[in-house]
């Protein structure tokens, strides 16, 4: 090595202790020790970039993979990886030298200076692979593709000392790949497929010390909890193997089949292809078009810890509701004092309104109530699932505007199932254009008739719901999990279907379940409304799972993430007509609770995408008011059915008038008629606060890992940005009750 760079183009051969380059396998693994400076942060911003001399010709190549590696108080190495192109393996196959060049190392701030050999401890604990692969910017991307893994794995296989492995890890993947890179050894060549597993080439060894580490980093990935402070959701890998003796697609086959029977099994061992498999494996691996398979071996899940639950999170939320309260307090005393006292009638009248300020500690204090009873089952740990005999269809239903979107849901279906195959499952899809979908054996595609009309003349969704109802041959005993076209199902879903199916199929109550959405898929793209939308998620965990938690839906049903038996769609269908076609999932579910069924909650988690535009936000909020009020208006249900909905509604509609009142008072400082109604006001509005910061926990603990830098940003956000958000909000009410629109907007996702 002549020469090693730093991101500024200085060169920094002084501060490297020693270079070394193992070419083997097709690829070029060096390892640098580095010295660096106790003022120094060194922290990877981008792979970097080897030089390479081959023949007089200098060529470059961007590393595969770049991590750092603990040495000692004073010396750190980082190890870099780099796929050598097939001339250039050629040429070294046939003994030519290759020189290595020059190496920029992308690390920012100044160059370590001469003579400096200590690093501090808060430069240490600085250094990690966590660190390096969050900074990276597109670490994924850093690995290779599954076909250069393959490519590799070709030419060892006639030497019969290469093993391909393939590794499945329930995570989320910059979690995952910085386990499973961080375990690889120096000549492994890592890469993943288009399904997101990894794919491990691992070259000159036996098949015993092949089994010996691919149990190691099962292990290893079993004990790591990802989440925060490390201590979240336990990992569930399951990992399968065979020899590169054979053609590699061949080989290819065999791993992926051991992989499948990995699934099944009750222990952390990986699954070393044997010829007994050969039926399996004469299935191709498993494929976006194969049918599903039919198990009877317990299926391990891993569920997702939000670190919800336990009751240090209960007294987290009651102490910081009250900090909330203090602070919103303390800010009107130091900004009005007392306020001034009302001069003359209208400013009396300006100052009773202020009692809109009390009306929603109701709401408020009901979602709290919802946080504070809130018990999470099992959090953290992996649950076992015996296969259930009962079919689940997951029921799409889409105009067929958005095909991208649609294929996502479709696809996020079969990669779940192939990764749990806890029950049957059929995929139906229902449009009202024709879409072209990625056909199957799981998929049925309903396209509505133009000319269709219920008995009722239901409209929009409510319409596409009926046809299939009517269309369908699920069997009675079947489940159906109804979703969007842009719902993506989760491992925590199909882990909390199975124990709701379970327990209500013992029961016989067949009650309707729904649990938590999360919306924290575009949080990169969008993340202002993004974060608008966090309310919506910490509702979910307050008032909505509070009355799953009684059984009687009060204040609606979400239209995505609806779990229903057949026998009790089919009871009553979705044919209510225009009235009952804006919000047909809250007139379904009153008519569900007149006819004596009831409701429950399910522990898992659905992920959607917020609307991207503030238009559209605000156009969807007043379809859902609009749609409610004719709920109450409409709906054949007993008035006790519509009484809860009609307040939450009649609360909904003055919000605009309580966040108007807020900024009048900000500009002249009235008194209120009496103290205490600035007192619940403002527990109200710090409870309104909660809902945000907890539906944004919700959202990041299921998310890939961010720094804690990047979350107390988000948080600090989420807060500041509530006074925009609420006018958001009650820009959409506001919208309904001036022009009021009875159509079914459509919003882009």
């Amino acid at each position: 090595m002549k020469q090693v760079h730093d991101a500024a183009g200085r060169e920094m051969a002084g501060h490297v202790a020693s270079v070394e380059a193992v070419l083997s396998g097709g690829m070029i693994d060096c390892r640098l020790v580095v010295r660096w400076g106790p003022s120094d942060r060194p922290r990877l911003t981008r792979p970097p970039v080897l030089m390479v001399d081959c023949g007089g010709e200098r060529r470059q190549f961007r590393a595969l993979a770049a991590l750092p590696v603990r040495r000692g108080a004073d010396e750190d190495g980082l190890r870099v990886r780099f796929a050598v192109p097939s001339e250039l393996a050629q040429q070294l196959a046939q003994g030519a030298t290759v020189e290595l060049d020059e190496l920029s190392v992308p690390l920012p701030g100044p160059a370590p200076r001469s003579g400096e050999a200590s690093i501090s401890e808060a430069g240490t604990s600085e250094w990690s692979f966590d660190d390096a692969l969050r900074e990276l910017t597109d670490p994924i991307g850093c690995l290779a593709s599954e076909n250069a893994v393959l490519e590799q794995a070709g030419r060892a296989e006639a030497r019969s000392e290469a093993y391909l492995a393939y590794v499945s890890v329930a995570a989320p993947p910059l979690a995952a790949a910085w386990l499973v890179l961080s375990a690889a050894g120096p000549l492994d060549i890592v890469g993943r497929d288009a399904e997101g597993r990894f794919v491990l080439l691992l070259a000159e060894t036996t098949r015993e010390d092949v089994q010996r580490r691919l149990d190691a980093l099962a292990q290893r990935i079993a004990r790591h909890g990802i989440g925060p402070g490390r201590d979240g959701v336990q990992l569930t890998p399951t990992i399968g193997f065979a020899p590169c003796e054979t053609p590699i697609r061949e080989a290819r086959r065999r791993a992926l089949c051991a992989l499948e029977h990995a699934t099944s099994q009750l222990d952390l061992r990986s699954v070393y292809y044997r010829e007994d498999l050969q039926e399996a494996l004469r299935r191709e691996a498993p494929q976006a078009t194969s049918e599903p398979a039919k198990r009877s071996e317990p299926v391990r899940i891993a569920l997702p810890s939000a670190g919800i639950g336990t009751w240090r999170w209960r007294i987290a939320v009651l102490v910081g509701v009250a900090v909330a309260w203090g602070a919103i307090y303390w800010l009107q005393t130091a900004l009005w004092n007392l306020g001034r006292a009302p001069a003359g009638a209208v400013e009396t009248v300006i100052s009773w309104i202020s009692l809109i300020w009390v009306l929603p500690i109701l709401p408020a204090g009901l979602g709290l109530v919802g946080y504070l009873r809130y018990r999470r089952p099992q959090a953290g740990a992996v649950g076992l699932y015996q296969p259930l005999d009962n079919l689940v269809s997951f029921r799409i239903v889409s105009r067929g505007q958005n095909a991208a979107a649609l294929r996502n849901t479709v696809e996020s279906v079969r990669r779940e199932m192939r990764r749990a195959p806890v029950f049957e499952y059929v995929i139906e899809v229902i449009t009202d254009l024709p879409v072209d979908l990625h056909d199957g054996p799981d998929l049925v595609h309903f396209l509505v008739p133009a000319d269709y009309e219920t008995p009722r003349r239901s409209l929009f969704k409510a319409r596409a719901l009926q046809y299939a109802v009517e269309v369908s041959d699920l069997p009675d005993d079947a489940w159906i999990m109804h979703l969007d076209e842009e719902s993506w199902i989760s491992p925590s879903l199909l882990a909390g279907m199975h124990r709701a199916i379970r327990e209500e199929e013992a029961s016989g109550e067949h009650r309707i379940g729904q649990g938590a959405i999360l919306y924290h898929r575009d949080i990169a793209a969008h993340p202002f409304l993004t974060l608008a939308d966090m309310i919506r998620s910490g509702d979910d965990l307050g008032r909505f799972r509070l009355q799953h938690e009684i059984g009687i839906t009060m204040f609606g049903l979400h239209g995505s993430f609806v779990l229903a038996r057949q026998s009790v769609v089919g009871e009553v269908g979705f044919d209510f007509g225009p009235e009952g076609s804006i919000t047909e999932d809250a007139f379904w579910a009153l008519v569900q609770m007149e006819r004596g069924r009831r409701c429950r909650w399910i522990e898992g988690y659905v992920e959607e995408q917020p609307t991207q535009s503030a238009k559209d936000f605000m156009k969807q909020r007043r379809r859902w008011f609009i749609g409610l009020v004719k709920v109450v208006q409409h709906a054949p249900v007993a008035l006790r059915w519509r009484v809860p909905l009609a307040i939450s509604v009649g609360l909904w509609s003055l919000s605009w008038v309580g966040v108007l009142y807020t900024y009048v008072r900000l500009g002249v400082g009235l008194q209120t008629p009496a103290p205490w109604i600035v007192w619940v006001g403002d527990l109200a509005f710090s409870i309104y606060v909660a809902n945000y910061v907890l539906g944004l926990k919700l959202n990041l603990d299921d998310w890939e890992p961010v720094g804690k830098l990047r979350a107390a940003g988000l948080y600090v956000a989420v807060v500041l940005l509530i006074p925009i958000f609420s006018l958001l909000e009650v820009g959409g009410v506001l919208w309904a009750l001036l022009r009021p629109d009875p159509g079914f907007h459509v919003v882009k996702k």
